[in-house]
């Protein structure tokens, strides 16, 4: 997963890329299905802005964006945003092919219901 964290009209500190770092913890359970993540932090005559994308592998882009007159304020409340819309997303798509495995597994348990008490107390025997 490729990061970019930038500021328009605003220099980025190491507390503020730390802290951006930190809430992107939140997805960590999508970075093998996340191609690129960019942070955009804007600062606005009446606040700031933070917009997050995030392109997964698939194709399909993901955008959040908060605006608020705290910078941190604005970052937790995008990062809810983002987190959730990902969660969203990845669920819609692996989920979907772990049904379809699921539903292969349901056909091999019928077929094997049809098996006598002995054979299936010799396919007991031969699991590891």
């Amino acid at each position: 997963m490729n990061l970019e964290i930038k500021g328009i009209h605003y220099h980025i500190s190491d507390a503020t890329h730390e802290f951006i770092e930190k809430k992107l913890q939140r997805i960590d359970f999508s970075k093998e299905y996340l191609v690129d993540v960019a942070i955009t932090v804007t600062k606005e005559s009446h606040g700031y802005k933070v917009d997050g994308k995030a392109h997964f592998r698939w194709g399909t882009h993901i955008v959040a964006a908060e605006e608020t007159h705290e910078l941190y304020e604005a970052i937790e409340l995008m990062m809810d945003k983002f987190e959730k819309a990902i969660r969203k997303e990845k669920k819609k798509k692996v989920d979907t092919k772990v049904g379809h495995k699921h539903a292969a597994d349901i056909q091999a348990a019928e077929a094997l219901s049809g098996l006598s008490d002995d054979d299936l107390e010799e396919a007991d025997d031969l699991e590891p």
